[in-house]
């Protein structure tokens, strides 16, 4: 068994002795485990991988969605729909002076889903 003798620093940090990181796997940033025994002795170990610990770590592959585009997108939809029966229904029957405009009717749909 081997010990290594380190120095805490004024904010009671340490340095971990160049063996014992290569013994250990550890590269900058790393995360370290204090294991304290029953004993009192104190274990040093790498750090095991946990998704808590992993949150964060990666960057997304996409940006979050954005859902008042959705949901327009969506009443859009909806507002071509009824405009496709709005149409049909106009070509079918000739336009008078009086009767309602394209955007006027595109106006009632639209306040109807909104």
């Amino acid at each position: 068994m081997r010990e290594f003798t380190v120095t805490t620093t004024q904010r009671n940090q340490v340095t971990i002795p160049a063996e014992v990181r290569r013994i250990l796997g550890l590269k900058p940033r790393d995360k370290v485990a204090f294991t304290i025994e029953d004993g009192g002795e104190v274990r040093l170990s790498a750090a095991s991988f946990n998704l808590e610990a992993a949150y964060g770590s990666v960057k997304p592959s996409a940006t979050p969605e954005d859902f008042d585009e959705i949901s327009r997108n969506a009443k859009d939809a909806k507002v071509e729909a009824e405009l496709g029966s709005y149409k049909l229904a106009k070509g079918a029957v000739p336009w008078k002076p009086g009767d309602m405009r394209p955007e006027d009717a595109v106006r009632r749909i639209r306040d109807r889903y909104a």
